[in-house]
């Protein structure tokens, strides 16, 4: 409306403008006619002076009209920069106003998506108070790792087989440490001893939900003082232990019992490996190499292995055994080309060593070589059956 008001007070402005134009125009062309008038009047007397003075006196006008001109391309200079200087003032006004409507537009939208965020968005103590929950949920569910059903398994048979036989009260307290009171009551008649020498968890059943049964064999030395002289017997014994999991700990809820259970792999396969073997005097080059590399590997220090080592090799698998050992001989060594290429060997190499008690023992290896100015071994990995080659 503002903007209407400015209109309408410029048009008026320029209407009375407009007047004045015409009413100037009006008393000019009046005074002219009276100047022609009078001129006729002189030049039909004949009046020369009275014809400078009029001379003079148009340049003097002349002069008059070129300021007022002036003065008037003046003012309207003025009027235009005046008319400019508003036009800019109201353009920026309309920029500002635009840019106003914007910034609160956006606010307006920005607090609408924040509350509808905070709508779907779940309260953060509720968060924290469900994952508390979750945690606790998560606690009751508790899944152990086989290890620790293991290692329980195995302390527990360990006790159980573990008691003398003038002590029966000791050996009551012990298992009720595992057991129910009324378990443990079951054992309060003891006419021998038993001591257990070595204890270990194979074998692993789910009977139920959180009820597991475990086998267990153990190395147990037997007294019997049964008749007139006592006797000692060593047995190898499994149990097979009844495990509960209850309130996140575990307990024996019932008797173990003894069973016979068959732990060797009777039908296991074993392969040997399969290759191009390399002719008879690579392989007593090859078996020369390993005997000095096997002496220093067991009887030096981890400088002199290195000599024996390729720039690839993992010395990881080369640390030296620095005299632990006796080093004898190696007892077999079967040589073949890797991948037929005649400068890369698969070595299978039976040693014997001598240990501390004075025993030999045997150590097989598969290794894996290559050959630039002499032998350089690659790799070293234990079995010298079902042989996996790996990459180096």
């Amino acid at each position: 409306m503002a903007k209407k008001k400015g209109v309408r007070v410029e048009k008026k402005a320029e209407g009375k403008e407009r007047e004045r134009d015409e009413q100037k125009n009006d008393l000019a062309q009046a005074k002219k006619r009276e100047e022609g008038k009078e001129q006729e009047r002189h030049e039909q007397s004949g009046d020369l002076a009275w014809a400078e003075e009029r001379e003079e006196q148009e340049e003097r006008e002349e002069q008059v009209r070129k300021r007022i001109e002036q003065k008037e391309l003046k003012k309207s200079l003025l009027k235009e920069a005046k008319n400019d200087k508003d036009q800019r003032f109201i353009l920026r006004k309309r920029r500002f106003f635009k840019a106003t409507r914007i910034i609160i537009w956006a606010l307006l939208l920005f607090v609408f998506v924040r509350g509808v965020i905070s709508m779907v968005r779940p309260d953060p103590t509720a968060l924290v108070n469900q994952t508390i929950y979750d945690f606790r949920e998560e606690l009751k569910e508790y899944k152990f790792s086989t290890n620790e059903l293991y290692a329980y398994a195995e302390n527990f048979a360990a006790n159980f087989l573990s008691y003398k036989k003038d002590n029966p009260n000791e050996y009551t307290e012990r298992l009720k440490k595992y057991t129910t009171s009324e378990v443990a009551n079951l054992f309060t008649e003891l006419d021998g001893s038993a001591d257990v020498f070595y204890s270990q968890a194979y074998k692993c059943r789910e009977y139920a939900p959180n009820q597991y049964d475990v086998w267990v064999t153990l190395n147990v030395e037997y007294t019997n003082y049964g008749g007139e002289d006592e006797t000692t017997k060593v047995e190898l014994t499994n149990l097979k232990v009844p495990i509960r999991m209850a309130n996140n700990k575990f307990i024996i809820e019932d008797v173990p019992v003894f069973v016979q259970d068959d732990i060797k792999n009777h039908e296991y396969q074993i392969e040997k490996f399969k290759g191009t073997e390399c002719s008879q005097e690579e392989t007593e080059e090859i078996t020369a190499a390993l005997e000095r590399f096997y002496k220093a590997y067991y009887e030096d220090d981890q400088g002199v292995i290195e000599y024996y080592l390729s720039e690839t090799a993992d010395r990881s698998q080369f640390m030296a055994l620095s005299g632990r050992l006796k080093y004898l001989n190696i007892d077999s060594a079967t040589c073949f080309y890797k991948d037929n290429k005649l400068t890369e060997f698969v070595v299978v190499v039976s040693v014997s060593v001598l240990d501390k008690s004075g025993v030999i023992m045997p150590q097989h290896f598969n290794l894996q070589i290559c050959k630039t100015d002499k032998y350089y071994i690659n790799s070293m990995d234990t079995r010298n059956v079902n042989i996996v080659l790996k990459r180096r």
